[in-house]
Parts: C-alpha cells; sequence; structure tokens
C-alpha cells in the first residue's frame, strides 16, 4: 500500500495501482482496464516498430548494394 490518507475518522487506502479501497468496503479507481488498453497499444507499437525496422533494413541494403557498385566503378 502507497498511501493512507486520514480524513476525520475514516481511513482511505490507495494502493500503488491507484485503487481506493474505503472503510465501507468499495473498491474504486485503479489501471485494470487501462492495462488492457496499453497491451493492445503495445502490441500495435511492437508491430509498427518491427514494420519499420524492416523497412530501414531495406534501405540499408539498397544504399549498401549503391556503395558496393560505385566502388567498383572506381576500381575500374
Amino acid at each position: 500500500m502507497a498511501c493512507l490518507k486520514i480524513s476525520g475518522m475514516r481511513h482511505r487506502i490507495v494502493t500503488k495501482d491507484g485503487e481506493i479501497l474505503t472503510p465501507g468496503g468499495a473498491i474504486t479507481g485503479g489501471s485494470f482496464k487501462s492495462k488492457i488498453a496499453n497491451l493492445l497499444g503495445r502490441k500495435r507499437k511492437i508491430d509498427e516498430l518491427g514494420a519499420l525496422i524492416e523497412s530501414y533494413k531495406k534501405d540499408l541494403q539498397v544504399k549498401m548494394d549503391d556503395k558496393e557498385k560505385k566502388l567498383k566503378a572506381l576500381d575500374e
């Protein structure tokens, strides 16, 4: 438990995830739904970055091939 807030005779406990536990037993807040959305967002971002890496690899190969051609032309 990250924090204990005292207001009068009631205690509210706030967890590290942001959930608030009240003396009446209610639990509010937290980040359960956002964790799921965050995981989906991460998956999408990983896929996007993977595609970007492949694009960069192709561009690099084209430039390396061009460099080799130019070096061979200089040797001739």
